[in-house]
């Protein structure tokens, strides 16, 4: 009957969830679940920062993301280019929630009442500062980002290295274009000239290492200005 006909509050009548089976079944869950609210909606660094410093048993703990898993971005330029396995930068949220026994819920927060304690860390957007056309190029913030960049450099030379492509498609092929001259825009850049210059050369000795150009774009008058 509660789930067919749940239970509704706040100021839009939305079903409300007081208890998860977990709680129930758990007598330690079940223990926490009479302790404050604390949900943090979101799964990044500010997420999983605040995570790490409560205190089990202190708070009942729900938190919500659309990814399951929480991502080392440091690494996103070394994986882009396989030189760093996926594993070896993402951490299931799930996990990280389960040393103070709480919930992990894979969603997106739509709308919000305020609860016991709210934390709001749902992240941020690449700018693009006003350039025209950034909004179709490749982004570097997830693992999902990675994995079409590196398809992307893979299927320029593949196509590079066909007979029937034109010198112009060639040189447009192998140019590579980075923009932002910022830590992870020059690492990026750094990761596929290694990537080039020593394992592609390697698969299509047929493509000159001399013919692969790239470039970094930056606003300002240097790089690195942080």
């Amino acid at each position: 009957p509660l789930a067919l006909h749940p239970e509704c509050g706040s100021p839009k009548n939305l079903p409300v969830v007081h208890k998860l089976p977990s709680d129930i079944e758990n007598p330690k869950n079940a223990t926490l679940a009479t302790k404050p609210h604390f949900i943090i909606v979101g799964g990044g660094w500010g997420a999983v920062g605040v995570l790490q410093n409560l205190h089990p048993g202190n708070y009942y703990v729900t938190i919500m993301s659309l990814e399951t898993y929480a991502t080392f971005t440091p690494l996103l330029p070394s994986v882009a280019v396989g030189t760093v396995q996926i594993c070896s930068l993402v951490k299931l949220l799930w996990k990280i929630v389960a040393r103070l026994w709480g919930h992990f819920l894979s969603a997106k927060a739509m709308d919000l009442v305020m609860y016991d304690k709210l934390i709001i860390a749902v992240g941020s957007t690449s700018a693009i500062h006003g350039v025209n056309g950034l909004e179709h190029c490749f982004q570097l913030k997830a693992t999902r980002d990675v994995r079409l960049i590196r398809q992307q450099i893979i299927d320029n030379f593949e196509q590079a290295s066909l007979p029937t492509t034109s010198p112009e498609e060639h040189k447009r092929l192998l140019s590579f274009i980075v923009c932002g001259g910022g830590p992870t825009g020059v690492e990026t850049a750094a990761e596929i000239y290694n990537l080039c210059q020593e394992d592609i050369m390697n698969y299509y000795p047929k493509i000159h290492n001399r013919k692969v150009s790239i470039h970094v774009i930056q606003s300002r008058e240097h790089i690195l200005n942080t």
